[in-house]
């Protein structure tokens, strides 16, 4: 397996994949959940992988046999690989060039629920510092409407996260540090920068309170990437190479 998940294979209703009782439906919670431990500490690109095992826990049938068999599979291929850090106290010095980067992404209604999944990341970024100190992939508590919709609750999942981060790192270094909250869809961006958007408007009576907390928290350090260029997109949806 060159990847820890067979790209759009969830997408394709079988009956016998998706019916039959998986083989280790009554060890998979032990198995997905050491899993979960490993992922979320060494090999962060089976992140979505292995998340998306954990919405099957008390309904296992064959395909979550497959997913587990491809991510174990990959796991032994990629054994020697290791998550590397680089920190440089020089980058954390007054005036130094350390600052907190961060990437949000979402698909679109790609779970069995149609229901959206948040993907991000932050790291320490310097001219001698490169190291990730969050990331994480969640499926989203409701249904989305659009791509727009999806990627705002993302960019917002990540804001309350990175945030908090963001004003613990610089008490404890007594430094500022600048911070910037990356996502790809300019529709999710205008939102964040004004509180509203015409093609959004029927979120105005529903999510105003969120509209009006990103405006005040996102507008200044939000800014565009390019899809291509966004690794939170690592944890949306299985790639397909």
């Amino acid at each position: 397996a060159d990847t820890p998940a067979l790209a759009n294979d969830y997408k394709k209703g079988d009956p016998y994949l998706d019916e039959t009782p998986g083989k280790f439906r009554d060890i998979c919670a032990n198995i997905v959940c050491a899993l979960l431990y490993v992922v979320r500490s060494t090999r962060l690109e089976c992140l979505f992988s292995v998340c998306r095992m954990t919405r099957h826990l008390t309904r296992w049938h064959i395909r979550q046999d497959l997913w587990l068999i491809r991510c174990l599979e990959y796991l032994n291929k990629t054994s020697d690989m290791k998550l590397n850090f680089a920190i440089n106290p020089k980058d954390f010095y007054q005036n130094g060039t350390a600052k907190l980067e961060s990437f949000s992404d979402s698909d679109l209604g790609a779970d069995a629920t149609k229901r959206s999944t948040s993907g991000g990341l932050g790291m320490f970024k310097g001219k001698f510092t490169k190291a990730l100190i969050i990331a994480y992939c969640k499926r989203q508590g409701s249904v989305s409407l659009s791509t727009p919709e999806a990627e705002l609750v993302a960019v917002t999942v990540l804001a309350k996260k990175i945030l908090s981060i963001h004003m613990t790192a610089q008490r404890l270094l007594k430094i500022a540090i600048s911070l910037t909250v990356l996502e790809d869809n300019s529709a999710a961006e205008k939102v964040c920068g004004t509180g509203i958007s015409a093609s959004m408007s029927y979120l105005k009576r529903t999510v105003s309170l969120s509209l009006a907390w990103c405006k005040q928290n996102l507008r200044k350090i939000i800014k565009r990437i390019q899809s291509n260029s966004n690794p939170s997109d690592l944890f949306t949806k299985p790639l397909e190479k």
